[in-house]
């Protein structure tokens, strides 16, 4: 993306103006340039599929304009990029005139993309690989991008800095025994295109990498193919800040790569200016993925405060891809965590263990034919969950809703299809996303022994994801569970959820999504002390400063966000503007004449994909009905919710709990 019309820049205003005032400015210039892409139609279109199922790929190595189809598009955009390189070569010649110019240039601007193609196009994540189905696979190859530097979709190098320089000579670059351990696919095979797109998505996922693609070439005899497997690295170091008061504050420190071994080390210090000593190290954790090509991976961590003692351990393997037979996982904790009587008292020898341990058998039961390749399985799982506290008094243990001991057994049966589709700019700036698209749909029987329950539990849920043609995407999903007591139906819940993201908005330089939620959790026969909180929600956490409850909660929030073409020192911006309105009530009747509570707001979210940093984002929400003495207007600086899509794959049979 490039800019390629003048923006004016905004004029602060003066120092003597109210501070609400500024507030209200800069809040209606977000809203100016977000309402650009709802109300100028005729600038914008939604971009279609590119390239349909079943239609032959001519560009097996996936360069270039690969599955773009309609010839006056291609050559429309071959003229604009034609005119942006124009543009952008000029500005270079002259860059190269000033040695503080020669050294902007590379941070401030990047080059357009080599070919028509806007590097992913919204096709079936298999379908590059189809034409080369059932060929043997000659040779495999790695081909290791820097941290700083070009694309995997962009062939020409975009210059460097010598700043970036000497970070890609610090980075240590994932070696090629560990990069190999990812591969699902081996010299000597046919190539299978669902498998192979399977690999690619599996090293994708793989927290080293900030992208990966695999090239097929065809060999001299068009008999075997080549494989070149791309990927480009994230610059590994990273740390987060959070200041808890002026004199408190925790930061931690880590490593996603450590010299490129894939291991994935962290360590969090407290800094207290008034205690002694001011600065501890308080906690830390060390991950080693992918062990010996099994996709297991090991987790320890540990704590030491003055309100938390205690180690863990995890191991898992995931069911990494729908041809995954076997996964599961096992958890186990043990942390003092002392209880508070008082202000002054606590009781010392509180705390609590954990056992969580899980497994699961999966088989596809269906391959359908055609580029979706939305596979289908059956699966079974079971867990073991105990979480045993210790040391609390009486009356804690035997009527609170926030400690108590409780053992559960449960199990899921369940029918998967699967499948996905290849994208970008939806939670990522510009990054590969695969977006899945099927169902999930599962039986879960259960049985808790706890405080609050002592009964058999049974759910079913259902989950799907679809791909709307050329307008974007539609997940919704429903659960419905409860224990049942003495032959009654109690302490159930229902929610429903509908997430809509729509297809990619053009506007000039501008790229703009529109994003819906809506969720509804409602209580059934509810007997336990347990209640909804409006700030406790797994989709917003808008109202976290709201301190209302009740047995029913409804949220809608919609945002609008635009991509930009601004690029700054590696980092990409995105706008966005988003309303919401939050409802709680006692019983569901009255559920649409209590109190609504909006919130409106706007802000900016800043990614360099380069880094393992998470989004930084500034945001600025109004609360048109606050609450408990809470301000009206929130400016913020925070690391946002790390989004994503919820796969249609097998993961732990649960009881949803009631929050």
């Amino acid at each position: 993306m490039n800019q390629t019309r003048r923006i004016s820049p905004f004029h602060l205003p003066k120092a003597t103006e109210p501070v609400h005032n500024r507030m209200l400015l800069y809040l209606g210039r977000a809203l100016i340039l977000l309402f650009t892409g709802l109300f100028l139609p005729s600038m914008a279109q939604v971009q279609p599929d590119t390239l349909k199922p079943g239609q032959k790929n001519n560009s097996v190595n996936r360069k270039g304009s690969a599955g773009i189809t309609d010839s006056a598009a291609y050559h429309s955009r071959a003229r604009q990029i034609s005119r942006s390189r124009d543009f952008y070569g000029r500005l270079d010649k002259r860059s190269d005139t000033s040695y503080f110019l020669k050294n902007l240039y590379p941070l401030l601007f990047r080059k357009p993309p080599s070919g028509p193609s806007e590097a992913i196009i919204n096709l079936p994540s298999n379908l590059p690989f189809a034409g080369e189905k059932g060929k043997i696979i000659r040779h495999i190859s790695i081909r290791k991008y820097p941290a700083f530097g070009p694309s995997l979709f962009d062939s020409l190098q975009d210059k460097q800095t010598r700043v970036q320089q000497i970070l890609n000579k610090t980075h240590f670059y994932t070696r090629d025994a560990v990069i190999r351990r990812y591969l699902m696919v081996e010299e000597g095979d046919a190539l299978d295109p669902v498998r192979l797109a399977d690999n690619e998505r599996v090293v994708r996922d793989a927290a080293v990498f900030q992208d990966a693609r695999f090239l097929v070439y065809a060999t001299p005899g068009n008999d075997s193919v080549d494989i070149v497997l791309l990927v480009k690295d994230v610059f590994p170091f990273g740390f987060d800040l959070k200041v808890n008061e002026p004199e408190r504050s925790r930061l931690r420190f880590y490593n996603r790569n450590f010299l490129g071994l894939g291991h994935q080390p962290e360590q969090w210090l407290d800094i207290d200016l008034k205690g002694s000593p001011a600065v501890i190290l308080s906690q830390g954790a060390y991950r080693v993925r992918n062990i010996r090509s099994s996709f297991t991976d090991a987790y320890a961590y540990w704590q030491s405060t003055a309100r938390r003692k205690g180690i863990g351990i995890e191991l898992s393997r995931p069911f990494i891809t729908p041809e995954t037979r076997f996964g599961g996982g096992l958890k186990t904790e043990k942390f003092n965590t002392p209880y508070p009587l008082n202000n002054e008292e606590y009781i010392k020898s509180a705390g609590y263990s954990l056992i969580d341990v899980w497994s699961g058998y999966a088989s596809i039961i269906e391959r359908p034919a055609g580029a979706k390749a939305e596979r289908l399985q059956a699966a079974v799982t079971g867990r073991y969950y105990d979480l045993r506290y210790s040391g609390l008094p009486p009356m804690v243990d035997s009527g609170t809703v926030r400690l108590h001991s409780v053992q559960r057994l449960s199990g899921e049966i369940c029918l998967i299809r699967s499948g996905f589709y290849l994208n970008n700019m939806i939670y990522g700036f510009g990054r590969t996303e695969d977006i899945p698209t099927g169902y999930h749909a599962g039986l879960i029987l259960g049985y808790e022994n706890s405080v609050l329950a002592k009964a058999p539990y049974a759910a079913l849920r259902f989950s799907s994801g679809t791909k709307l043609n050329g307008a974007g995407y539609l997940f919704s999903s429903f659960y419905l569970g409860g224990y049942r007591d003495k032959d009654n139906f109690s302490d159930g819940l229902a929610n429903i959820s509908i997430n809509y993201i729509s297809g990619l908005v053009k506007a000039g330089t501008y790229r703009f999504r529109h994003f819906v939620t809506a969720d509804i959790l409602s209580g059934i026969s509810r007997t336990s002390p347990l209640t909804l909180s409006l700030n406790r929600n797994d989709i917003t956490d808008t109202y976290r400063k709201y301190e209302l409850t009740g047995l029913h909660r409804a949220t809608f929030r919609y945002e609008i966000v635009a991509f930009t073409p601004w690029y700054l020192l590696g980092f990409r911006f995105a706008g966005y503007a988003s309303g919401e309105l939050g409802m709680i009530a006692p019983d569901m009747k009255h559920l649409l004449k209590q109190a609504v509570y909006p919130a409106i707001g706007a802000g900016i979210r800043i990614r360099n994909e380069n880094l393992v940093f998470s989004t930084f984002q500034i945001s600025l929400v109004w609360h048109p009905r606050p609450i408990n003495g809470s301000r009206g207007w929130i400016f913020e600086l925070e690391e946002p919710d790390q989004a994503g899509f919820n796969r249609f794959g097998i993961s732990p049979p649960d009881f949803m709990e009631f929050r």
